[in-house]
């Protein structure tokens, strides 16, 4: 943990977000990297369902991981200071959203960019999306190289994995 920048517990945001109920898909860097990609990464990108009832239960996870939204620009202490309500008419408005937790930063986009200026959403992608065992063993570092976990989890994910995963924390990190 540097400053008020926690480093990211993958393990904690899924779990979070499955006990709210949340509906999401896990995108961007972690998604390459549970694909088998080498892609360093130092947030957690989910790609939500826009319905009411499902923004308001990932604002319900993002309040239990005492998120506050995070603006380029300014210090963690000036963004924490930003009267910002986290509830669905705020999620249901932005595209995307830098949210700071105390298990690291997490992306919530709420449409994805198309190459043709289009945008695809959640229920555009969720039919294709499977679901992956991750099991604790792929190591992990706070150098931006990607996530911590440390008990099997199911991850829903936008195609097939390669290969299931082992994760732990790296012996620097610790």
């Amino acid at each position: 943990m540097t400053g008020d920048h926690v480093d990211l517990d993958v393990e904690r945001i899924t779990k979070c977000f499955d006990r709210h109920h949340v509906e999401y898909l896990i995108v961007g860097g972690v998604a390459a990297t549970l694909y088998g990609a080498a892609r360093p990464t130092g947030d957690f990108d989910s790609l939500a369902a826009t319905s009411t009832e499902n923004l308001t239960r990932l604002a319900g996870a993002l309040k239990e991981l005492s998120a506050f939204l995070h603006v380029e620009g300014l210090t963690d202490d000036e963004s924490r200071a930003l009267v910002v309500p986290i509830d669905a008419v705020l999620l249901s408005k932005m595209d995307i959203s830098t949210w700071r937790t105390n298990a690291g930063d997490i992306d919530v986009l709420t449409a994805l960019p198309t190459r043709d200026g289009g945008r695809r959403f959640y229920h555009d992608l969720a039919a294709r999306a499977s679901q992956a065992n991750i099991e604790p063993e792929l190591e992990f570092c706070n150098d931006n190289s990607a996530a911590i976990r440390s008990s099997p989890l199911t991850a829903k994910l936008t195609a097939k994995p390669t290969r299931r995963y082992r994760i732990r924390r790296c012996r620097q990190c610790r």
